[in-house]
């Protein structure tokens, strides 16, 4: 179990596995069928409020107050790499086809978020895009990575990328 809050929690497709992060730094991995922890990842020195899952359920990518970015693989349960923010995370998403992570600024105020972008392929930080956004609640890349939605109280801003 958690020590503190979780903040969110993933399932597999299967149904056989949940991914939880928490106040305690610390990821845990359930075996739902058995009902029972299956692993502890710990790496961040603060908070992990945000994971999520390739498509292919191999990479797990873990964020927090720490300004760090685990780079997870869910088939060993062990740490592949680090990616560095210049900020808190409060969101990681990862586009359709695991191509780029998008990572929203934790801000004090939600008035002004900020996205970072990370181009995966390349596997480090070569490509990254800082963009600061007035009023932004939520960021969505399509499938293909042609549009990106952003989504603030009362409009729907669509960008062509």
């Amino acid at each position: 179990m958690h020590t503190n809050y979780i903040f969110q929690f993933l399932v597999t497709r299967d149904g056989k596995k949940v991914i939880t992060a928490g106040k305690d730094k610390k990821i845990k991995i359930w075996d739902w069928i058995k009902q029972k922890l299956s692993n502890t990842l710990m790496f961040h020195d603060d908070t992990v409020e945000t994971i999520c899952m390739s498509t292919n359920e191999k990479l797990l990518f873990s964020g927090g107050l720490d300004k760090k970015i685990g780079v997870w693989s869910l088939q060993s349960e062990t740490q592949i790499c680090q990616l560095n923010s210049d900020f808190p995370l409060r969101t990681l998403t990862l586009t359709d086809d695991n191509d780029y992570l998008i990572a929203e600024k934790k801000a004090a105020n939600r008035r002004e978020n900020e996205f970072c972008f990370w181009l995966l392929e390349k596997n480090n930080d070569a490509f990254r895009l800082n963009v600061t956004l007035k009023g932004v609640n939520c960021c969505y890349v399509t499938p293909n990575n042609m549009y990106m939605g952003l989504m603030d109280k009362k409009k729907l801003d669509i960008w062509n990328i």
